[in-house]
């Protein structure tokens, strides 16, 4: 069976089901905020695990970045 069909008879199928409410699925949690430090272009913390002082570079997985460094600043 093409897959073009297959999603043609799910779409229709998955609409009908019962939705919850947005609001009643969604929860806004605190998250400590972070120390972000420039070491020439990567962005890096300073955190701590058990006990022992680490760096890491920041790395959202982005192939390239959006914000312009003005509206950043």
């Amino acid at each position: 069976m093409p897959i073009g069909r297959g999603v043609c008879f799910c779409l229709p199928a998955a609409l009908t089901l019962p939705r919850a409410s947005a609001t009643a699925r969604c929860n806004r949690i605190e998250t400590p905020s972070l120390t972000v430090t420039m070491r020439g272009l990567r962005p890096t913390i300073l955190t701590e695990i058990n006990g022992d002082k680490a760096r890491f570079i920041i790395d959202t997985g982005a192939a390239t970045g959006i914000l312009s460094a003005a509206a950043a600043a």
